[in-house]
């Protein structure tokens, strides 16, 4: 069976045509609110993103999933004489992963009936989920919010929970649409996943009479790689699902993540494995929040007073607005990349303490040079914009400027 999507002026952009619905209640698939479109297509259909004969017949893909048990039904519509034979094209790119090995794992559901009879249950009074792994913590949602709450929850695979690694498997698709680089990874004991469930707020369940079921927010998944005396920490894949975005719901779970890894002794610096501008920015913003929140550097370096303004006691730390360290100057952040990953190195090397430890004070007087700076002799990984670089025993290299 040859490739859906041969050529571009003969298909629809599979980024316009695939619709991605998530239903909570047998209403969501009925009448689906808004739905969110992928990034990324050229995994499961071809490099060029097109579907081929599928605009002249008005095509178009709607997935919907359970954002918990992730449960998946696909329905594709179109019309014309050839509808048919194209549509089961299509479903084999999908299934049978024809064109690039992607196929979901355990199958969708089979019919329309089976998937709304798994809605059905699921807001039936004695529905539970119980979802995998430890809870870490949570928040309330911010933006837009009505009162949910998200929980975040670390899972290993160190253990035999076959239930977990499926549903890994299954969450792990969806990254195939929205990450342009994605690879499956291994299941093993040095990899943990981290999801951020939303769950409704108290008030809201008795109002609603339903049972609360947990919905994933997004999720992100984390490797370790040890030496003698200390752990390196990547963060490999993170994703936050678009109806999720701009609600803060990434700056939190990272944040999360970045708080266990500096107060773990056993971690000695985390890295990002080739981060996307969004996430390089997502970053950048968390190491300047912990830097602050943990006292490494004053709130006056990022928003200085107006001239002649009197400066509290309270607000001087270990690296003053003077030390340059994090000063943005009214730049964007992608301008003074240098001085945020000094902000990164310098958490790491103050430890879970959060005072300032000389060596954060040496990654301040260095940062008014840039660029290469002599580091510590210890091996350290650090995010950078091209992938993750690990660094020789003599020269840490920091972000450009």
């Amino acid at each position: 069976m040859g490739r859906v999507g041969r050529t571009r002026s003969l298909g629809a952009n599979a980024l316009k045509s695939v619709c991605f619905h998530p239903c909570k209640t047998p209403k969501d698939y009925h009448k689906p609110p808004e739905p969110f479109h992928p990034s990324f297509a050229h995994h499961i259909f071809d490099t060029d993103q097109a579907i081929m004969d599928f605009e002249e017949l008005n095509g178009s893909v709607h997935i919907f999933y359970i954002p918990d048990t992730f449960d998946v039904f696909v329905k594709i519509e179109g019309e014309g004489a050839s509808f048919h034979a194209c549509r089961e094209r299509v479903m084999a790119c999908l299934t049978n992963a024809t064109c690039t090995n992607v196929a979901f794992p355990g199958g969708f559901c089979p019919s329309e009936h089976d998937f709304v009879a798994k809605l059905e249950r699921r807001v039936t009074p004695d529905w539970r989920f119980q979802p995998p792994g430890k809870p870490l913590g949570g928040w309330k949602l911010k933006a837009g919010a009505r009162g949910e709450e998200i929980q975040v929850r670390r899972c290993g695979f160190d253990d035999d929970d076959d239930e977990f690694k499926s549903l890994h498997r299954q969450m792990e698709w969806f990254l195939h649409w929205f990450i342009e680089g994605i690879e499956e990874i291994e299941q093993d004991e040095k990899w943990h996943v981290y999801f951020a469930y939303e769950r409704p707020h108290s008030h809201n369940l008795r109002s609603s009479g339903g049972p609360g079921c947990l919905s994933v927010c997004g999720f992100a998944t984390t490797y370790t790689k040890a030496y003698t005396f200390r752990s390196l920490l990547r963060v490999s894949q993170f994703l936050i699902f678009p109806h999720y975005q701009r609600k803060g719901v990434g700056t939190d779970l990272l944040e999360m993540i970045y708080k266990q890894a500096l107060d773990d002794p056993k971690v000695k610096q985390i890295g990002v494995e080739r981060p996307a501008p969004a996430f390089v920015q997502l970053h950048d913003v968390v190491t300047i929040k912990l830097a602050i929140d943990r006292n490494l550097v004053s709130p006056l370096a990022f928003f200085p007073p107006p001239p002649g303004a009197e400066v509290p006691s309270s607000a001087s730390a270990a690296f003053p607005a003077s030390s340059g360290l994090g000063l943005t100057n009214g730049l964007p952040l992608d301008k003074t990349r240098g001085r945020t990953h000094k902000l990164h190195s310098a958490l790491f090397d103050a430890g879970a303490s959060g005072a300032a430890s000389s060596a954060a004070a040496a990654a301040s007087a260095s940062t008014a040079s840039g660029g290469m700076s002599i580091g510590s002799k210890k091996r350290r990984l650090s995010a950078a914009p091209g992938g993750t670089t690990l660094q020789s025993k003599k020269r840490r290299l920091s972000w450009g400027g």
